[in-house]
């Protein structure tokens, strides 16, 4: 290990250019990278489901239909 620090101490330039490469290796590889925050939601399709006691199918899909008018005006 001293051997180590002793030759990292005397070729400190080579250290200091390697790791700032590195690091700018990081910040490029950054920006690179692919970001999708808000992806796009191409679903068009509604399903709607309730219970409704004593009105039939048709009476129900009005009623949806009606209050979807409103909501969307």
């Amino acid at each position: 290990m001293k051997k180590l620090v002793e030759a990292t101490m005397q070729r400190a330039i080579l250290m200091i250019v390697c790791v700032v490469s590195f690091w700018l290796g990081e910040v490029i590889s950054a920006y690179q990278m692919q970001r999708n925050y808000l992806p796009d939601i191409n679903n068009t399709i509604l399903s709607v489901s309730m219970r409704v006691p004593g009105l039939q199918a048709e009476q129900v899909k009005q009623q949806v239909t009606d209050n979807l008018a409103v909501l969307s005006k």
